[in-house]
């Protein structure tokens, strides 16, 4: 019988995608598996400078596998390093990153050619508040715009009612949180409220003393059009009622902090809803039209095939690189090593690494020891980088010990 031939291109440093049910060692033992077998290293990349590639050979080549790959650049070097800009917290590093981009577009360079990546798409929430806020226009692939969570939604619907207490839109979006109050109750108590004095006293008349809904009402009044009051107030006010309607509350509620920590650097109401209700351009915006610029926001595992002319790995901090979650599982880290290495390797031109040193969960490095590195870019060779400190001088984030002085 004739034999069977099979041909199989891929990477296994790209090898992402363990959670789907893709087999790492497919690639890495082909020829075991597939007996009377030649494999071909393709190691010329078109991508991407050779300084970039540098890097990212030299991460590959601290696991304990045994990777082929060792990329050379066809296009050769361009005599700028990788860049691994350091920061003492996130907003620093955000705030930082949204000033590049904002030195990008007075270089005529189109928002299109920039893309930040980030490990969980959590991690990008404090970036994306500060493009909303700044105005710049961004897709998110791989997460869900902040403004369209249906949870922030519900905050800002009474926020609007503590600016506007005509939004007959905020108000039905509000008045139907609330249980036993469907859209045909709230368009009549809508209904009743255009001509009162007092909407709080009209919306208890409606629903009752002592309704939940009243008591939200009139904590948000109380506190009145100073932004980090206001949304501190709703916040509180509606939490256990968002808790009970929506599922993953733990992650729901930290968007919620997030909001409330933005609010501090506004002092209008106003104008905090209008930055954060009428947005730049995001994802489900955008069409194909070639003037449509807009930065892209991605996760790793969503940027796997695309490329960028210049790419941010952002909150490149312990407890991403390996992600807390995998330590302690050999496989896992080494997963979390080509998660990286994809995120490097999207870069065409210049690729600038940032991080900070309050890293949440980084307390995860000390409680689940990792079997392998703790780490990836802990010890990073500094002939390969130019690395820069921003706002602080005597503690870096490379050396796990110093996370040890802050947790």
């Amino acid at each position: 019988a004739e034999k069977v031939r099979l041909f199989c291109v891929g990477d296994p440093a790209q090898s992402i995608y363990r959670f789907r049910g893709a087999e790492f060692s497919h690639m890495m033992e082909f020829e075991r598996i597939f007996g009377d077998s030649i494999a071909f290293a393709l190691s010329l990349n078109y991508r991407s400078y050779q300084e970039i590639l540098d890097v990212s050979n030299w991460l590959l080549s601290c696991s304990s596998y045994s990777y082929r790959n060792n990329l050379v650049a066809n296009r050769g070097r361009n005599g700028n390093l990788v860049r691994l800009e350091d920061f003492e917290n996130q907003s620093d590093e955000c705030s930082w990153i949204a000033d590049q981009v904002v030195g990008y577009q007075e270089q005529k360079i189109p928002l299109s050619d920039i893309m930040v990546l980030y490990r969980s798409s959590y991690e990008a929430k404090t970036l994306e508040a500060e493009l909303i806020r700044r105005k710049i226009p961004y897709r998110f692939i791989g997460g869900l715009v902040l403004t369209k969570s249906a949870h922030v939604r519900d905050v800002f619907a009474l926020l609007r009612l503590v600016r506007n207490s005509t939004d007959d839109l905020a108000w039905m979006r509000y008045l139907q949180l609330f249980p036993r109050i469907g859209e045909i109750t709230a368009e009549r108590i809508v209904g009743n409220l255009q001509d009162a004095n007092s909407v709080v006293q009209a919306l208890q008349g409606a629903v009752g003393e002592g309704h939940p809904s009243v008591e939200a009402l009139s904590a948000a009044m109380k506190a009145g059009p100073n932004p980090q009051k206001c949304i501190k107030a709703v916040i509180q006010q509606l939490s256990p009622l968002l808790a009970e309607r929506y599922d993953h509350w733990k992650q729901r509620k930290q968007d919620l902090e997030l909001l409330e920590k933005v609010a501090r650097t506004y002092t209008s109401l106003g104008q905090f809803i209008d930055d954060f209700t009428l947005e730049p351009m995001h994802g489900t915006q955008l069409s194909n039209k070639s003037n449509d610029d807009a930065l892209t926001l991605i996760t790793v595992h969503s940027a796997k095939g695309t490329e960028a002319p210049i790419c941010f790995v952002a909150s490149a901090v312990p407890a991403q690189y390996p992600h807390f979650r995998s330590l302690g599982n050999l496989e896992a880290e080494e997963e979390e090593r080509r998660v990286l290495y994809v995120a490097l390797t999207r870069a065409k031109n210049e690729l600038i690494i940032t991080r900070y040193a309050k890293a949440r969960n980084a307390m995860w490095v000390d409680s689940s020891p990792a079997v392998g590195q703790a780490y990836f870019l802990e010890s990073v060779p500094p002939d390969l980088v130019q690395t820069n400190l921003h706002g602080y001088t005597n503690r870096g984030i490379s050396s796990l010990s110093s996370l040890q002085d802050i947790y």
